[in-house]
């Protein structure tokens, strides 16, 4: 089950928005249609986003997909 936290204090009936590459390695491609303008617009899966845009969201992962990341990053490195 996805572990989600929210950054700022969140308003009684506030529209939500999260980033699904945050919470999976790889989706079904499949687009995105929130309007948010940091949006990349297709969503994959954290392993399918480029360099920039992984830095970008490190800090919003939770801790069990900061560990299937770190998992994903040795075998990566282990197939160069």
């Amino acid at each position: 089950m996805p572990h989600l936290t929210a950054r700022r204090d969140i308003s009684k009936d506030e529209e939500l928005l999260y980033n699904y590459n945050t919470v999976a390695l790889s989706l079904s491609p499949f687009h995105c249609y929130c309007g948010d303008k940091s949006c990349i617009g297709i969503v994959m899966g954290f392993i399918h986003l480029t360099a920039p845009m992984e830095y970008a969201i490190l800090d919003m992962l939770s801790p069990e997909m900061m560990k299937k990341h770190n998992e994903f990053e040795e075998e990566r490195h282990v197939a160069w």
